[in-house]
């Protein structure tokens, strides 16, 4: 919990110091990765799955403010999953199947931001 009231509160600090002028270059992105298993058995006929999925992403955003309110972006996303299957008959045999893909995308963005304060702004 400690960790994550800094991390906030590191963001927090640098969303109220960031600068909205024209002309200024803006960095952002984002990074995930999770890992899930499942079990499927079926008793009667002695059938056992499991599944092992990974999943890895990111993103990456570059932006340029065209005008005091308005950020026009460029995105980049990656995308690689594999799933691994061990699975055993009804006969007795097994095996594994592994199926792996990597996707990616690109495009463009437009931001407005709105001002509430002098100094505050949302989008």
């Amino acid at each position: 919990m400690k960790y994550f009231t800094l991390l906030t509160l590191l963001c927090v600090s640098n969303l109220a110091l960031s600068q909205i002028e024209k002309g200024r270059f803006s960095l952002g992105g984002s990074m995930s990765y999770s890992k899930a298993s499942d079990e499927d058995k079926i008793p009667l006929r002695y059938i056992k799955n499991e599944k092992e999925t990974k999943d890895f992403s990111f993103e990456v955003n570059v932006g340029y403010l065209i005008s005091n309110t308005s950020e026009i972006m460029l995105v980049y996303e990656n995308s690689d999953i594999e799933i691994v299957t061990d699975y055993s008959t009804e006969s007795g045999s097994r095996g594994k199947e592994t199926i792996e893909t990597n996707s990616w995308g690109a495009g463009v963005n437009y931001r407005k931001y709105f001002s509430l304060q002098s100094t505050f702004y949302v989008f």
